[in-house]
């Protein structure tokens, strides 16, 4: 009985090979270029899960979002600094050695002489 099942299965198989050896060129092609583009989609989904939707805003604007506890989550990065509040709205700050600093965050610099 086992031998019947297996030839059985052999057969349904051939079958399903062979119907898709007998497609034309063209729906090979078409099927072909499909995987590809399907491919593409998900390739681009797992790099780009949500996309940027990010707000830009100034570091004022970010401290006075630390101090009032609005913020669920802050992440600082070498070039950003990106907060997400608590309705999920994402913000993210440009950070460079330019004059744009507000004078809050600005060190006074002292020459102290021994």
């Amino acid at each position: 009985m086992r031998a019947e099942a297996t030839k059985d299965a052999r057969i349904r198989y051939h079958r399903v090979s062979e119907a898709l050896m007998n497609l034309s060129s063209t729906a090979r092609q078409i099927v072909f270029w499909l995987l590809i583009i399907a491919g593409a989609l998900l390739l681009y989904k797992l790099v780009n899960p949500r996309g940027n939707t990010s707000q830009p805003i100034d570091l004022t604007t970010l401290d006075a979002k630390i101090q009032s506890g609005d913020l669920k989550q802050l992440t600082v990065k070498q070039n950003e600094t990106v907060a997400i509040d608590s309705h999920n709205q994402t913000y993210t700050v440009q950070l460079s050695n330019d004059a744009a600093i507000p004078s809050s965050y600005q060190t006074t610099q002292r020459r102290t002489t021994f």
